[in-house]
């Protein structure tokens, strides 16, 4: 069972855009894979399929069984932080926004944020990064992203400006990747073009 996948993460906005991405890729593949929060689906057919990871993987194959090699995913904190990034990788990764919503979950905004960067971590070569340039974590996400992936970003006005164009001094603070990211081992790429980042 192999798909190309998109993970979708965010505080708000993860469902919509998880449904919104699968119903634009079924115009060019007519069967998609779409999990969510609200179950799992193959175009308008939901799969029935337990919870849990393995209940993703039941569903998963249920879909590769009805043609599906194109899966969008929604990610929540909580399964970043458990691995899933790593057991499921994303060609794509996508970025909504960051609240302080689920902060009861992971006890600080830090760990919040470390655990949607799980996705972009684990993007492979030639993968892609599409992170909402008008969210306050913009600048952090960018930086964990691997220098073989693509970063676009996206906004709209109406949000604010692109938090590229604002005073570096509003900016928040780095986080520890070699701490916070990669599982308390030390970040492979401070060791070549980015020294310093941890």
């Amino acid at each position: 069972m192999h798909f190309r996948s998109v993970g979708v993460t965010g505080t708000n906005g993860k469902t919509t855009t998880t449904t919104w991405l699968a119903a634009a890729l079924r115009a060019v593949q007519s069967s998609v894979f779409c999990a969510t929060t609200l179950g799992y689906f193959v175009g308008d057919e939901k799969l029935s399929a337990g919870d849990g990871y393995d209940g993703f993987l039941d569903a998963a194959r249920a879909a590769s069984a009805h043609g599906a090699r194109v899966a969008v995913v929604e990610l929540t904190s909580q399964a970043l932080w458990s691995g899933v990034a790593r057991a499921w990788p994303c060609e794509v990764g996508v970025f909504t926004n960051l609240s302080h919503d689920h902060l009861d979950a992971h006890g600080d905004a830090e760990h919040y944020l470390a655990s949607k960067a799980q996705l972009f971590l684990s993007l492979p070569p030639d993968g892609c990064a599409v992170l909402n340039g008008c969210d306050r974590a913009f600048d952090l996400l960018r930086e964990v992203v691997p220098v073989h992936a693509r970063v676009l970003s996206y906004g709209h006005p109406a949000r604010g400006p692109s938090w590229q164009a604002r005073p570096r001094h509003h900016r928040l603070p780095r986080l520890l990747v070699g701490d916070h990211l990669d599982g308390g081992r030390r970040c492979p790429r401070c060791q070549d073009h980015r020294k310093g980042l941890c």
